[in-house]
């Protein structure tokens, strides 16, 4: 193993006997990058810094030929030092046969090295007019080995991934680029690397996303979310194979494939998504954010078809009243019958239902959608939203410690549930009676009758402010989830919790329905999925 400092010097260690070997000075700055030669008998370190200078080690230096084995007497085990870089040096590759060397640095070039039998000469410098993070050299096929011909791609603050072509017999010395990425790079890229079984290019970006691409054509193939960071809402999505959409602590939602963990980015929003709701046949998703905005997004392209303005304060909740394909083709008639789509709520204590009446924007693609209807539902922060199964009502809970009922048509106002003691932040209505579920900072669950707005039950066993409730096996059981990470399993009939489950370090934000009737889906402040 070898490490480089910033006391400038670079030391090699002994991984079986956990003392340093060798001891290398002469570098004038910070090492910024370390690589061996990928043939095991050279036994040549490459080091870097930040002035530009490149280092050639030899841990045979100092030892007479006579004296080493017959394999190794052909390398030289001498130091070198390459200068051409102007900047840090940020890479180094090699090309399949270990003669060529490859750096890229901070001052937007790559230079091209011949190191066969210790000559050292400069062959190349190819400007690439950003500053570089990484590159490496992409095996030729098989069709191709004979070929001197290198491919190596480049990334960096741009965050393009380029393919360029270089032939060191090439009298003309040329080194062109033959892909480039398509689409702009939104996130400056900090690493790549080549994966030789998977036969793909992985790049990380600064926003931790791993992407995978093909080489050939630089098409992305995967994205993985390097950290999630908060989860704070989920839903599966109908219809697409172990897909769900979630809001993290980010102003991206995500698709993401809990087998592969492949994830899709929604993006849009400009402040931290909130919520997240489904339509019952997966095409579309409702996303609510800190931007004051709520966003209707086609799932199969992941483009933004419907917007809603209108709220003055971050956007806690959204749920579909009725969405469909037919909503955003062009309305036939004038005096048309609007219809409520969608419903929100947000910290600006309002409650919006917006309905099928908009205007297209200046590029015809997005929607701007009109509210059909606008009251101050709460004095306070409203936490949470829950429709009824057969979307009739609607309930709203807040940090005033009070849930109200809504009818829909026409709309009004129904009841007020008291007797949360602080903040509600979870409501649901039963899938099979008409009651309804609420979880509060109180620690305490009440099961509460719709009809005649009374208290049926309180729950109460949590050690923490419950976050989260459900109503689970057709509504004869309940499922909560507390600040604490730890969650409880109710019998409503028995009044009592039969199960507790600690699989979460921090705080439960999400709880969904899981691809069947005995799965369960949870995030959480500890970043994980369960």
């Amino acid at each position: 193993v070898a490490t480089g400092s910033s006391d400038r010097t670079v030391k090699v260690w002994s991984v079986k006997g956990g003392y340093c070997t060798h001891n290398f000075r002469g570098h004038i700055s910070v090492i910024s990058f370390l690589q061996f030669h990928p043939d095991p008998q050279r036994l040549h370190l490459f080091s870097s810094d930040n002035s530009g200078a490149i280092r050639l080690w030899s841990l045979l230096a100092g030892q007479k030929k006579d004296d080493l084995d017959e394999i190794y007497r052909q390398y030289s085990n001498k130091h070198a030092q390459f200068d051409n870089h102007l900047s840090a040096v940020s890479s180094m590759a090699f090309d399949t046969g270990g003669d060529i060397l490859i750096s890229a640095g901070r001052d937007k070039v790559v230079n091209i090295w011949n190191i066969e039998d210790g000559s050292n000469d400069l062959l190349k410098t190819v400007p690439i007019y950003e500053s570089l993070e990484a590159v490496v050299v992409i095996p030729s096929s098989s069709d191709q080995d004979e070929d001197d011909t290198i491919t190596f791609a480049t990334t960096g603050e741009k965050g393009i991934v380029k393919v360029w072509k270089y032939s060191p017999s090439d009298q003309r010395q040329q080194c062109t680029c033959i892909h480039s990425q398509k689409e702009d790079g939104k996130y400056p890229h900090l690493g790549m690397i080549y994966h030789p079984k998977l036969r793909s290019l992985i790049v990380s970006n600064e926003e931790n996303h791993l992407i995978y691409l093909d080489p050939a054509t630089l098409e992305k193939t995967k994205q993985l979310i390097g950290y999630n960071d908060e989860i704070l809402d989920l839903k599966t999505i109908p219809g697409a194979q172990e897909s769900i959409v979630m809001a993290t602590n980010s102003k991206h939602a995500q698709i993401v494939n809990i087998s592969t963990f492949d994830s899709k980015l929604l993006v849009g929003h400009t402040d931290t998504i909130l919520s997240v709701d489904v339509t019952q046949d997966g095409k579309f998703v409702a996303t609510s954010s800190k931007d004051t905005t709520c966003r209707i997004w086609d799932t199969s392209t992941r483009s933004c078809v419907a917007l809603c303005r209108g709220h003055t304060e971050a956007v806690t909740c959204i749920n579909f009243l009725a969405w469909s394909s037919n909503h955003l083709l062009p309305r036939k008639k004038k005096n048309q019958v609007s219809e409520p789509l969608l419903v929100s709520t947000g910290s600006d204590q309002t409650l919006k239902v917006w309905n099928s009446q908009g205007k297209r924007g200046a590029d015809d693609d997005t929607l701007f959608l009109n509210a059909d209807e606008t009251v101050i539902a709460h004095q306070k922060t409203i936490n949470a939203l829950a429709l009824s199964p057969g979307k009739r009502l609607l309930a709203t809970a807040s940090q005033d410690k009070t849930i109200k009922i809504w009818s829909l048509h026409p709309f009004a106002q129904n009841s007020v549930l008291t007797g949360h003691k602080r903040g509600v932040w979870s409501i649901q209505f039963s899938p099979v009676q008409k009651c309804l579920v609420s979880a509060s900072s109180d620690k305490t669950i009440r099961l509460w009758s719709v009809s005649d707005s009374s208290c049926i039950s309180v729950f109460e066993g949590h050690e923490a402010s419950v976050i989260r409730v459900m109503f689970l096996n057709r509504g004869t059981s309940l499922m909560s989830a507390a600040s604490s990470g730890t969650m409880k399993l109710w019998s409503i009939k028995k009044k009592e919790c039969i199960g507790t489950m600690n699989h979460h370090k921090d705080r439960v934000w999400a709880l969904a329905n899981g691809f069947n009737e005995k799965q369960l889906i949870t995030g959480g402040g500890d970043s994980a999925i369960t």
